[in-house]
């Protein structure tokens, strides 16, 4: 198994946030983001992603679960 480049990443992380801007209202979107986000050591912004996508749907497990796990 091959990692990604710097590249490859800078690539993914575009590509995730343009699809959120294109879709803002996608947790999907969102949640993918924040991977990224996360991925990309940018973890503050990576928080505010997963609380937008909160925001949109309260209820979803993964929503909730990873933002106890960017938060602590």
């Amino acid at each position: 198994e091959r990692e990604l480049g710097e590249d490859e990443r800078a690539f993914a992380l575009d590509v995730a946030a343009k699809a959120s801007e294109a879709a803002p209202r996608s947790v999907d979107h969102l949640e993918t983001l924040a991977a990224w986000l996360e991925f990309a050591g940018r973890k503050p912004d990576a928080i505010a992603a997963v609380e937008r996508a909160q925001a949109i749907e309260p209820m979803r497990a993964s929503v909730r679960l990873r933002l106890q796990r960017l938060r602590h």
